[in-house]
């Protein structure tokens, strides 16, 4: 894992031989100055949030350990310039995540139960959190950022649904206030937000294939200039859409990782940078073909079907994988 933490700082994670006891660097884009910041053997780190914005705390960041207790994730807040570490919440032994406000407030905590999950909140960071919600086993809320006026949360949820719609849920009334989206045929899996106009520019879903649901027309109207000029090729924008003079984007499909390309706007011109992986031959993979089936109980299930290049392709042999999406970056630091 590695991320842009300032204009011109690294952050990223490493292991010894995959034992998963992550470590936490910075290093400058000129690789000088090169830091663990986290130097505890048998430790994992994770990075959870940036609180540079919040006043005080310019140069800290929110990182989990398990270094008090191998059971239990801490958090912690840690400054990037010293490497001084203070505890910002102790783990009572069942919370797995946490998320800040706009002000960089550590207000909501997720914790398991059992089979069931708990959303926690607490109104000022020297409040105790307290449960606002309880998820049955089977349903499914997932927090995603806070409404721009700090008042609710976004989140990902099936709760009294058939599939995870965009919902806003307030924490002081206990209960989701309104769905911002949700589509008949599948799950939401994603949102694109940006910052700097507190917006929502897209909600993401997948059926055959990657779907945007766009919010902002702005996104939309460049997303379908970038689409015009990669002759169908899927894609994704990396960072700042808005930017006037070029604009980073992925391309990929279903036989090959795809392609780094600049997009200009100013020019309404395509650059290639880089292929991902050009060691893998396209011409050699086979192709992956969208398929519906109905269940037994009538619903549409979507799938992917792929069959050899070569050989007898009526009656080959089948391998079954059944995959949950995990759900990716979701913010535009914009």
């Amino acid at each position: 894992m590695f991320t842009w933490i300032t204009k011109d700082t690294l952050l990223y994670l490493t292991d010894t031989n995959g034992n998963e006891d992550y470590h936490l660097h910075v290093v400058k884009q000129d690789g000088t100055e090169d830091k663990d910041l986290t130097p505890f053997e048998g430790v994992r780190a994770e990075f959870i949030d940036s609180i540079m914005y919040k006043p005080g705390h310019e140069n800290e960041i929110l990182v989990a350990m398990n270094k008090r207790n191998p059971q239990e994730m801490d958090l912690y807040r840690l400054n990037i310039k010293t490497g001084d570490l203070q505890m910002a919440v102790q783990n009572p032994g069942m919370y797995t995540g946490w998320m800040t406000n706009y002000d960089g407030d550590i207000l909501i905590a997720i914790a398991k139960d059992g089979a069931k999950t708990k959303l926690l909140y607490r109104k000022t960071e020297s409040d105790p959190f307290e449960t606002v919600l309880t998820v049955e086993a089977g349903d499914t809320f997932e927090p995603l950022m806070y409404t721009f006026d700090n008042g609710k949360i976004y989140a990902l949820s099936d709760i009294g649904r058939d599939k995870k719609a965009l919902v806003k849920f307030d924490p002081v009334a206990k209960h989701i206030t309104e769905t911002v989206y949700e589509n008949p045929e599948a799950d939401v899996i994603d949102i694109k937000a940006s910052y700097k106009k507190q917006v929502i520019l897209a909600v993401v879903y997948e059926t055959d294939r990657v779907h945007y649901h766009f919010m902002d027309p702005e996104y939309e109207q460049l997303y379908k200039k970038i689409e015009s000029k990669l002759s169908g090729e899927g894609f994704r924008i990396i960072g700042n859409p808005f930017d006037p003079w070029k604009v980073l984007i992925q391309t990929g499909g279903d036989k090959t990782r795809g392609a780094y390309y600049f997009y200009e706007p100013k020019r309404e011109r395509v650059v290639k940078l880089a292929d991902v992986s050009p060691w893998l031959p396209e011409n050699q993979m086979a192709d992956m073909k969208p398929i519906t089936y109905k269940s037994r109980d009538g619903l549409d299930i979507h799938g992917y079907l792929t069959l050899p290049k070569t050989g007898d392709s009526k009656k080959p042999p089948v391998v079954v994988l059944a995959a949950r999406r995990s759900v990716g970056a979701r913010f535009l630091g914009i």
